[in-house]
């Protein structure tokens, strides 16, 4: 017969188990931060002073245990989400965390190009394909780096990810592909057996993550300062910020506006995660109203109560909105 003593030590170690279970395979996902952007965009013109402001909204995540599992379980405003939804297949967490960072940095140079387009400056853009990742069971370890661009694929000049998948489907799991880098910026050209795309798929692939990067020509400096914060979906708020600098504070116009979306160099405002929890950080912010990607509209209006959400497609979208409730409360 088990004594009190071993029933307790057997009830421990399930508990420390179970633990270790939810940090490995769950995340939490609450309302974080709502930022204000002139506190962190800084362009020649300066931040003058203004009533108005554009909100940065972000997540707050982390490793799942007991007690936040149990509160994301009850509070409508917490999720607990598999790891596995979180992180590209066959990616760890610190590879992870690495490619959000990039898609940061990238998606502050895209905010800056749109926004100065938009503000009618001439603005060069030269695309490339990356490598941020070589799966463990590639064949392409050993070969290719995160880093290196892919400048052509069997000597077809390739500079969308679109372009690199479309030749490759030309081809049949199991060939060599002959593919030209830029890698420290020195020409280097490599074979790479293609493999099945999955167990299920036939389709060749290099299972390597690929995203994309672009060298800018911009006609001023823009800095964009964010600390921690990683991801590719403050996009459309960092180039409306840029452009309310430009405009002497005229698109905010009083008003606070927050907002998410991940932007393309074309001003297209696409989908994101943290849809709700990042409304629910703007109504606490005092946010006036919430633009948003058009697929994440329901999820939006679902927690949006009083505040009014506004659902682009396009950066222009967000700007047109604006100028017409200026012109509406000037008249």
């Amino acid at each position: 017969m088990w004594g009190k003593g071993s029933k307790l030590a057997v009830l421990l170690l399930l508990v420390v188990l179970f633990q270790v279970y939810l940090a490995t395979s769950f995340v939490v996902m609450q309302p974080g931060t709502a930022i204000d952007l002139a506190q962190v965009v800084h362009t020649p013109q300066g931040t003058l002073p203004r009533q108005g402001a554009f909100l940065l909204t972000a997540v707050s995540s982390q490793r799942a245990n007991l007690l936040t599992a149990l509160l994301a379980l009850a509070r409508p405003d917490m999720d607990l989400l598999p790891t596995r939804h979180e992180l590209p297949q066959g990616m760890d967490l610190e590879g992870y965390l690495e490619l959000m960072a990039r898609m940061m940095e990238e998606s502050k140079m895209v905010a800056q190009a749109v926004a100065l387009r938009q503000a009618g400056y001439q603005v060069q853009v030269h695309s490339l394909v990356r490598v941020e990742q070589v799966m463990p069971k590639s064949p392409a370890q050993g070969i290719l780096q995160p880093g290196d661009a892919i400048m052509a694929i069997d000597g077809h000049r390739i500079t969308t990810i679109d372009e690199l998948k479309a030749h490759l489907r030309q081809r049949s799991a199991g060939d060599e592909v002959a593919l030209l880098l830029l890698r420290e910026d020195e020409l280097e050209e490599v074979l790479v057996p293609t493999v099945g795309e999955s167990r299920d798929s036939d389709l060749p692939a290099l299972q390597i993550v690929v995203g994309p990067h672009h060298k800018y020509d911009l006609p001023m400096e823009i800095a964009i300062n964010v600390g921690n914060i990683k991801g590719s979906s403050a996009g459309l708020m960092f180039a409306l910020e840029i452009l309310d600098q430009l405009m002497a504070g005229k698109l905010s116009d009083g008003r606070r506006i927050a907002g998410t979306g991940s932007l393309t160099l074309e001003g297209n405002v696409e989908a994101v995660g943290g849809i709700r929890q990042k409304v629910i950080a703007a109504a606490q912010a005092g946010a006036d109203y919430f633009l948003v990607p058009l697929v994440n509209e329901a999820e939006a209006r679902s927690v949006a109560k009083d505040m009014q959400v506004v659902a682009v497609r396009h950066i222009e979208d967000a700007i047109g909105f604006l100028q017409k409730i200026a012109s509406a409360q000037a008249s």
